[in-house]
């Protein structure tokens, strides 16, 4: 089994175990989805961070089975390889933050949008307006697909606010 997708169902099954409730349920499809397509990932896994452990206490050959009872101190470990878990955890996170902070931007420009119910000028059709400020509509031009869906949602929960004003006026 190729390192890659033994790394990316590692990762997969930390977040299924100790990821926040919406992590935990996608990561959860997710670690099924690998465990099916790839029949024995589960045990290459735990041979992968034994092998990772071995190294790190220095062992070139295989430990003797009593070996692994014997005490060892939760501060020995490789420093290099605790850094660069830490920094790809910080990196997730300023990541999620970052949608976070592009989904309330698409949110409060969504905001700004007006709408308005009116009679047309010749007194034949009820018009709903949504009038969307031209620099709203260019910053929204260039939203990430994720915040795009944001925003169209705002214009859909505006319009549904304007509706429910006119058949729920009488």
């Amino acid at each position: 089994m190729d390192e890659a997708t033994i790394l990316r169902y590692l990762k997969v099954r930390a977040l299924a175990e100790r990821g926040a409730p919406g992590e935990r349920e996608n990561a959860g499809r997710i670690r099924a989805k690998l465990e099916a397509e790839n029949p024995g990932l589960p045990r290459a896994a735990e041979d992968y961070l034994r092998m990772k452990e071995r190294e790190m206490r220095g062992e070139t050959s295989s430990p003797h089975p009593s070996d692994a009872r014997s005490e060892r101190s939760p501060f020995v470990g490789n420093w290099e390889n605790i850094f660069k878990f830490a920094h790809a955890a910080y990196s997730q996170a300023a990541g999620f933050a970052d949608v976070l902070v592009q989904g309330q931007r698409a949110r409060d420009l969504g905001a700004r949008v007006r709408s308005e119910t009116r009679v047309s000028k010749n007194n034949e059709n009820l018009l709903v307006v949504i009038k969307l400020p031209l620099d709203v509509y260019e910053r929204a031009l260039g939203l990430s697909p994720v915040s795009r869906e944001i925003f169209r949602r705002a214009l859909h929960d505006r319009l549904d606010e304007e509706l429910d004003a006119m058949f729920n006026a009488r």
